[in-house]
């Protein structure tokens, strides 16, 4: 094959616009609470509530979160695609989520309605 790899990029593609679209278009019309913590499952509600109070080795205020002024470039370059065009891959919004857990010095909340409000396609099912 002359593009060994376009075959992978075609399935990896579908499977996100199609399945992982489904699963957490599903996800939200069955579940009443899906844009809370209580409608996530009871393992990832106590890993919240169990490490709420860790120490972090770095804490930002959401203002230099918002800004891509921190440690971690990928943080940063998300950023500021996010302010610049007001999308980002998927892939990075779960790298943002998980930094905004590790190191938000102010409830997760904070951070869903940043996304709300700056990403252009945003919707429970995109950010579920």
């Amino acid at each position: 094959m002359k593009h060994s790899g376009a075959r992978e990029a075609v399935d990896s593609f579908l499977e996100e616009l199609i399945v992982r679209r489904e699963l957490s278009d599903n996800f939200c019309y069955f579940n009443d609470k899906y844009d809370s913590v209580e409608g996530a499952l009871n393992w990832a509600q106590e890993t919240l509530r169990v490490h709420a109070e860790d120490k972090r080795e770095h804490v930002y205020p959401l203002a230099k979160l918002e800004a891509g002024k921190t440690h971690d470039e990928l943080w940063n370059a998300a950023q500021r695609c996010l302010v610049r065009e007001g999308w980002m891959p998927n892939y990075l919004r779960h790298v943002v989520a998980q930094f905004l857990i590790e190191y938000l010095d102010v409830t997760w909340k904070d951070g869903l309605e940043w996304f709300d409000w700056t990403l252009v396609d945003s919707d429970c099912a995109i950010n579920a």
